[in-house]
């Protein structure tokens, strides 16, 4: 239980620094190969491009961009739209598994509100975002990564 406690206590320090919220805040900068020449960017001004800052939080753990390796959390590069659990190359949680879940606005929403609470037994180190304007951005940029390269 203390090395559990003392891993929580990491994931959670490293997540704060990914809180950097300004203009150069850019999660393309969070590793994973692909030449930043080749990154495209949401519209400025769009809740996408809001979200993309915002995302900088997520990109402590997760990488985003197609092809790009996991860390220690999967990559996130189409998961909107698609069943939880289901990408190649990462060890999900059986509760994630187990879960039946799309990933939908609502389901992402929720899971992003409080993970734990919405998939009890997961085993993503992350509170929670308590903001749902946040939420809302975040979402709207998983979208968009999605439908950016179709």
């Amino acid at each position: 239980m203390p090395l559990r406690l003392a891993l929580a206590a990491l994931l959670l320090t490293l997540a704060a620094c990914g809180e950097d919220r300004t203009a150069d805040a850019d999660p393309a900068r969070a590793g994973g190969g692909a030449a930043r020449e080749t990154l495209i960017l949401p519209p400025e001004g769009t809740p996408a491009h809001e979200g993309r800052l915002n995302f900088g939080q997520c990109a402590v753990c997760h990488t985003y961009r197609e092809g790009q390796d996991h860390r220690i959390g999967p990559n996130l590069y189409a998961v909107y739209g698609a069943q939880a659990a289901q990408g190649e190359g990462f060890a999900y949680s059986s509760a994630l598994r187990r879960s039946g879940l799309v990933w939908t606005e609502d389901a992402i929403d929720a899971y992003l509100a409080d993970p734990q609470a919405y998939v009890p037994g997961n085993r993503m180190a992350y509170l929670g975002e308590d903001d749902p304007a946040v939420r809302a951005t975040i979402i709207a940029y998983l979208k968009w990564l999605k439908t950016a390269g179709e």
